[in-house]
């Protein structure tokens, strides 16, 4: 069998992983390098993510290089908004990278507050105990409410996935679950649940 040669163009798609197929587009980069990529995908990656630049070497299109996809996107009758008219439209791309950065902040916040509210529940032994209990109550769990109300609001599904994988993090896997000395990990649980409900939490023991 012969060997494909270091130097021969990709064929299988950056983007989705896929073989390109025959509606491609090749892009050449500065350096000579051809890749090609699936032009359906290479056009819903750009208009998705407003992001004009080329996905694996983060070089950025020129208005030339736009344009050429746009004539790919047309010669295979893909019915796509034009990528180059989509780059002149500035002010729905910030807004976009503006919610998609809060997006990111807020399940940061998130991760950050599950890891503050499992080291309290597994760190109340009976000395420490009180003193976790007011960290959850006045601290935790009242941060967590407000960062999951705020990406409810922007991102309904991204909240529930978020709040599903902070409750298995929280408990633990089944052959280690989380220590819980205190019986705190019930209070977490259902204030979870109470989020999850629609349920005005209730931040007392």
């Amino acid at each position: 069998m012969k060997k494909r040669r270091s130097g021969s163009i990709n064929i299988v798609d950056p983007i989705m992983f896929t073989k390109v197929g025959k509606q491609k587009f090749v892009y050449v980069r500065p350096n000579g390098k051809a890749v090609q990529y699936n032009i359906a995908s290479l056009v819903d990656y750009i208009l998705c993510t407003g992001d004009f630049c080329e996905p694996e070497t983060r070089i950025p299109f020129t208005d030339a290089d736009l344009k050429k996809i746009d004539e790919a996107a047309i010669k295979y009758n893909l019915k796509k908004q034009s990528v180059l008219e989509a780059r002149k439209n500035v002010a729905f791309y910030s807004e976009l990278k503006f919610r998609r950065d809060a997006i990111f902040g807020l399940e940061r916040c998130l991760a950050e507050l599950a890891a503050g509210m499992l080291a309290a529940v597994e760190e109340a032994d009976w000395e420490l105990a009180e003193l976790a209990q007011m960290r959850l109550v006045m601290q935790l769990l009242p941060g967590f409410a407000d960062a999951w109300a705020q990406l409810r609001a922007a991102d309904a599904p991204a909240a529930r996935a978020a709040l599903r994988h902070h409750r298995e993090y929280l408990a633990g896997p089944p052959n280690r679950p989380a220590r819980d000395p205190q019986g705190l990990q019930a209070v977490v649980q259902g204030f979870l649940d109470q989020l999850e409900q629609g349920i005005q939490p209730d931040f007392g023991f």
